[in-house]
């Protein structure tokens, strides 16, 4: 009996956890396809760490549906950054300068979210039709009772106990491995297992405590796979979360189209322009050429995969330093596995230090030069700007206005509706507005204007109260002589500019 319970235990459990680097990462999880992906990232401070980010999106080339970033310092950021296909939401509720969950979300998905009530905590729930919810947590590790934190947690993952698919997702700052649990984390684990939510892995995510910290937890009967880059955007690793048969994506690997120049050269030289001399129809002579031309063009166009090693991942980032931060990676996970070798930990140290500076000075370069390419065209300089600042917005969908009645009818005529009579509404506000500031406002008396004659103490109290050595050498010298003058002096002098 006990065997039969042991085997319907992992028929219900399908996880499967492993690390590896991070180009490896796209290759591992392709069997999953089609599913959801979720990453989340103790980025300690978006601001700050946003760059770094994109390069491990980049390298890893992994389509990404849901982006959990923790740790984003939000008391200290005025602005998100924006991802080009995605839309991004944040907590409101941020108690300590640490405090902060971002949540980017692919445009394409179908989704709701709402904010988590939690204390000594913060997060946000991303729902996926009614089927699906992803708790993104950020748990701080200077609140020390976390009996509150638990019976907060368990309520909200009570509301939502009728999903067939529950995720847990974020840093908890609670270790989780074998070796290191504690009693608080025996606690969290069986609140999270009372809702039916188990872990899908046990590794080290912060190597500094070699503690389990960012966790995945997960209720679901579907496969799914856990992954740990060795990445080291901040001092916890990233966590990639990819459950199955979710999301279908067309994935389309990256390629250029090369062309043959010489091949080009010689078939256009061979191309038969006679019909364009003998033709008088203009049209039928230039689509001639077009069709001709392109012909040509296609005839000598190939596609060529470009190399995951020597891809461009930023504009601003060559294949050298594509090789330095996989050299950097390789030499952390060396000193990870050689804690007593202190030569090889300064050699890491400088490394990593360097290539940081490095890589803000090749970006801020790259960022000017952009500014110079934009001239004085202030369109071009403002879409440079919002680059930078990682601040396009987004083109929302309409299929939200569609939804508004019963109807795709009905709500555009409703749409129609409210533009036809804004104009109304705005003139007839204003009215209002201006009616109450006739009521309230007194009567202004002020109808005259007065100038009277110069005052000389009034222009003796001024010249006093000259500065010295504040002007040119000229002015100096008036300024001078004129201090020097007695009060009858100064008031003749006056009288004559007068």
């Amino acid at each position: 009996m006990n065997n039969n319970v042991h085997n319907d235990i992992d028929n219900i459990i399908n996880f499967d956890s492993l690390s590896c680097g991070v180009e490896d990462v796209r290759q591992i999880s392709l069997p999953f396809s089609p599913s959801l992906t979720v990453l989340t990232q103790n980025i300690r401070s978006i601001n700050r760490n946003f760059s770094e980010l994109e390069i491990l999106l980049a390298r890893a080339n992994l389509s990404c549906d849901v982006l959990i970033l923790t740790k984003c310092w939000l008391s200290c950021t005025s602005i998100i950054p924006q991802m080009e296909n995605f839309v991004s939401f944040s907590t409101t509720i941020n108690r300590n300068q640490n405090e902060g969950v971002v949540v980017y979300v692919k445009t394409s998905l179908r989704y709701s979210f709402v904010e988590l009530e939690l204390h000594e905590a913060n997060g946000l729930a991303i729902i996926f039709d009614n089927q699906t919810v992803i708790f993104a947590i950020y748990h701080s590790p200077s609140y020390n009772n976390i009996s509150t934190f638990l019976n907060k947690l368990d309520e909200q993952l009570q509301k939502f106990s009728n999903f067939s698919n529950v995720i847990l997702m974020g840093d908890i700052n609670i270790a989780i491995n074998p070796g290191k649990r504690n009693v608080d984390a025996e606690r969290y684990l069986n609140v999270a297992a009372f809702n039916g939510l188990l872990p899908t892995h046990t590794k080290v995510t912060r190597d500094a405590s070699n503690s389990c910290l960012d966790h995945v937890l997960v209720k679901t009967k579907k496969r799914c796979l856990t992954i740990v880059p060795q990445c080291y955007i901040t001092d916890h690793k990233p966590v990639i979360f990819v459950l199955q048969n979710i999301q279908k994506h067309n994935d389309i690997a990256r390629s250029i189209n090369k062309i043959d120049k010489d091949g080009l050269s010689k078939e256009i030289l061979n191309i038969d322009l006679k019909p364009i001399y003998d033709s008088r129809d203009p049209d039928y002579s230039m689509s001639y050429l077009i069709r001709n031309l392109s012909l040509a063009v296609d005839n000598n166009s190939h596609r060529v995969l470009l190399s995951r090693r020597n891809k461009m991942i930023k504009p601003w980032i060559t294949p050298g330093i594509l090789k330095c931060i996989r050299n950097r990676d390789k030499l952390h996970t060396d000193c990870r596995r050689n804690p007593n070798n202190e030569i090889l930990k300064l050699t890491y140290t400088r490394y990593r230090n360097y290539l940081s500076k490095l890589l803000k000075k090749i970006k801020l370069k790259f960022e000017r030069e952009e500014f110079a390419k934009a001239g004085k065209d202030n369109k071009k300089i403002w879409k440079v700007i919002k680059k930078i600042t990682h601040t396009n917005k987004n083109k929302s969908l309409l299929n939200e206005l569609l939804s508004i009645e019963k109807s795709p009818h009905d709500s555009l005529n409703t749409v129609n509706e409210y533009f036809i009579n804004i104009g109304k509404v705005l003139a007839n506000a204003l009215h209002k507005e201006s009616e109450h500031k006739k009521k309230t406002v007194p009567d202004n008396q002020m109808n005259s204007f007065v100038m009277y004659s110069t005052d000389i103490r009034e222009v003796k109290s001024i010249i006093k109260g000259l500065k010295n050595n504040c002007s040119a050498e000229c002015k100096n010298s008036v300024k001078n002589w004129i201090q020097k003058l007695n009060y009858n002096d100064t008031e003749n002098f006056i009288s004559v500019i007068s």
